[in-house]
């Protein structure tokens, strides 16, 4: 949805919500895969974006936002968005504020590296422009995520669209950390810390009685080699809500 404007962003987060959304999730910045835009380039004003907000929480709904540069992050994380997507730009007020108000940074440090592989692996499939910036970003992205986790900015896990091979986000915990995160802490990030990202704590996250018991069994430590997680065939069983779905063990 394109909107401008109070109005259009009351009326069109209104619609989306109505269509049974579970989050709102805007573009508080340009992006790297956007042809017309640059990540530095604010999008919705801070009032526009407090207005999606309220929107939200009136159907008892949170926003995440798209948020490379940091301008826009600011803008959306004063607006009382919870979580920033992306982050690349992040600057020492913007960790204040949001070590201040328990938001949530979601790094997604292969996205940039991701369309760069893509770029190689098929030319005419990334424009040139999106190459260029996916270039630019990647080690601002670096550098930002190793002072947000280092404030102590809770850090979730995420992927995303259209980057990245489907089955392939286990690369993002392997990222995380040649950038500073233990595994341990890795791994919190993509399970307990992801699951209060997106409200579903209370069903998944952690290993608890009463949720839904989703887990995965791997011949490895991935506290010595997080890598290990990302080897399919050492993927020995996977239980989904307490069931086991694929099971290699055949114990």
């Amino acid at each position: 949805h394109i909107c401008d404007g109070p109005d259009e962003v009351r009326k069109t987060v209104r619609t989306v919500l109505r269509a049974g959304a579970d989050f709102i999730k805007l573009h508080a910045t340009g992006g790297v895969l956007s042809p017309s835009d640059e990540p530095g380039s604010p999008q919705f004003t801070q009032e526009e974006i407090a207005i999606m907000v309220y929107e939200a929480r009136m159907h008892g709904k949170t926003c995440m936002s798209h948020a490379q540069a940091t301008e826009g992050i600011k803008n959306a994380l004063r607006a009382g968005v919870e979580s920033i997507e992306h982050g690349f730009y992040l600057d020492d007020e913007a960790i204040a504020i949001m070590k201040e108000q328990g938001s949530f940074l979601v790094p997604t440090l292969h996205a940039p590296r991701s369309v760069v592989l893509n770029a190689e692996a098929s030319p005419e499939s990334v424009l040139p422009q999106s190459l260029r910036k996916a270039h630019e970003v990647i080690e601002a992205n670096a550098r930002s995520f190793r002072a947000a986790h280092e404030a102590g900015v809770k850090v979730a896990m995420g992927t995303d669209c259209g980057v990245g091979t489907h089955g392939t986000n286990a690369w993002e915990l392997e990222l995380m950390v040649e950038h500073g995160m233990t595994p341990m802490e890795a791994i919190v990030a993509t399970t307990k810390t992801a699951a209060e990202c997106c409200h579903v704590d209370a069903d998944v996250g952690t290993l608890e009685p009463g949720k839904l018991g989703d887990l995965i069994v791997v011949d490895g430590d991935p506290l010595a080699d997080v890598t290990v997680l990302q080897q399919r065939e050492r993927i020995c069983m996977v239980m989904q809500g307490g069931e086991i779905a694929v099971d290699r063990i055949g114990g």
